[in-house]
Formats: structure tokens, sequence, C-alpha cells
């Protein structure tokens, strides 16, 4: 059994205790192979597609041999008999990983996600060995299999977090959501959870700093402010009746005056009017 990691820097490692770092499969392309099989373990892969991959689209006359000699490299590399048996089989027009003498850390993660279970996805996102397909941070197809897998561990952590929360493993939950929000940064849903979290561990001022981050990059990034549900949150959060009588924590303040700025600021057309506004809202949000 083959055992390939694609979490991380590619790695290959045999039963027998033999590895390959990434840069002992060959050279880039065979190692690029190597990963695009991997990642459809199982599966037939046409000669034809793994071209298209390995040149960016553009494949240069006579690929399909090129490829094949990519292939003969590899199997020598990782002592892997030629034919349409073994763990690197040839396939008409094509070639296959076979998942009875090959395993994959990220078919073995998927699997882990789709069971939704919040302890052991907890362990997963401490433990990870780093982005998927750290030896290729500049391909264009890795880049898109980092964005899906990324988005995808992101919504798995933001749903587990909230059951963790409902199971009252507050810690866990907040540790989930921080995995969320690291690995989709553009999602308002992982803030939420980040917020809710926060909220929940007595750290009201961390959770409304959490809004005024996603506020900025929003507006910045697309020119939009947060949707209703999210500020929804951030004004129940606010309403806490201990921010009702009187917000005394530094902390908390500093996150309420730039979010009072950020606002004034954006429909005011002068700095005059908007010290006048700030000092209006600020009146309304801390009465004394």
């Amino acid at each position: 059994m083959l055992v390939i990691s694609l979490l991380g820097r590619t790695r290959v490692q045999a039963d027998d205790g033999r590895t390959w770092e990434d840069f002992e499969l060959g050279g880039v392309k065979e190692r690029h192979v190597l990963e695009l099989l991997a990642l459809r373990l199982g599966e037939s892969v046409p000669k034809d597609a793994l071209a298209e991959s390995l040149w960016d689209g553009r494949p240069p006359p006579g690929h399909l041999a090129t490829v094949e000699s990519h292939v003969s490299v590899l199997r020598r590399r990782l002592g892997m008999p030629r034919g349409r048996t073994g763990a690197l089989a040839t396939t008409t027009g094509g070639y296959r990983l076979d998942p009875r003498e090959v395993s994959v850390d990220l078919v073995d993660a998927r699997l882990l996600l789709r069971a939704r279970d919040p302890v052991a996805l907890s362990a997963f996102v401490d433990q990870r060995r780093g982005p998927l397909l750290a030896s290729d941070p500049y391909t264009g197809w890795a880049d898109h299999e980092r964005r899906c897998f990324s988005e995808e561990l992101a919504a798995v952590c933001t749903g587990a977090s909230l059951r963790s929360l409902e199971a009252g493993r507050v810690q866990e939950g907040v540790g989930l959501a921080r995995a969320a929000v690291r690995h989709d940064p553009g999602s308002e849903s992982a803030h939420r959870a980040l917020m809710r979290a926060l909220w929940r561990a007595g750290e009201r001022g961390k959770a409304l700093e959490v809004f005024a981050g996603l506020r900025s990059r929003m507006v910045s990034d697309m020119g939009v402010e947060p949707g209703p549900t999210s500020r929804r949150l951030y004004l129940d959060i606010l309403r806490d009746d201990a921010c009702l009588q009187r917000v005394d924590d530094d902390a908390e303040l500093r996150v309420l005056l730039r979010l009072v700025r950020q606002k004034v600021m954006a429909t005011c057309p002068t700095e005059a009017m908007a010290t006048v506004a700030m000092a209006r809202v600020i009146d309304e949000l801390m009465p004394a």
C-alpha cells in the first residue's frame, strides 16, 4: 500500500517504510501527474485531461507521448510495474490510481468532513500539516483545488461550531469557528459563527471586533455592507443587558467607535459634519 499525502507538501510513503518527498518524485511534471491522479483516486483520468492541466490549457505538439514519458519516470521512481494492473494502472486512453493499493489523505479528510463530528473535526483542524498541495503554490489547477477544499472545510467547521455551542462545548466552538474564518475569510456565515462563539465565551468585545473586521473587508473588497442576518447578530450582541447600561470595557468601546466612524465617514461629505454626526450616534449608543 502506498500512502499519498496532499495536505501540506506532497509526500508518498510505502508499507516497507520507504518515503519520497515532493522533490524526489522526479521533475515537477511527474509530481503533478501523481497529484492529479491522487485527486481523483480510483478514476480513470484521460491523458488529454492530464495534459490540459500540466500545460495550463496549452499542451505542446506530441503531448500524449510526453505524458506517457512522465508516467514512465514516475513509475520507475516509485518502483511501480507497467501495464493495466498495479498501483498506477494504464486504462483506455488514460491512467488510474488503484484505491486497493493506494490511499490519499485528502480522501480520508473528506470522509471525516462528511461525518460532521465536531470533536473529530476539531482534532483534524489542529493536526493539519498545511494547505492542500502546498508543493504547488503558483499552479492554477492546484489553486482551484485549494479554494474548493478550503470553502468545503470552512462550511463544515461553521456548522460544527454551532453544534459544539449547542452541546455546551464553547471553547471547541470558538476554535472551529476560528478555523472556518481562517479557511474562508470572505464567508459571512463563518464570521457569524465566530461572533456567536465569542459572545457565548463571554468575549463580547472580540465578537464585535469580528463584525468590524468583516464589515471593513466587505466594504473595501466588494463595496457592500454585511447582510441583514450579520447585522442583526451584531445588534443582539451590542444590546446585551450589560451593554445597554454602559460600555465600560476599553476594547468594546474602541470597536464601537471604529464602527461608528466607518459608517459616518461613508455618509458625511465633510469632516465637520462627520464629527457632529458621530457625537449624536455615540450619545444614542451609550446613554448615561
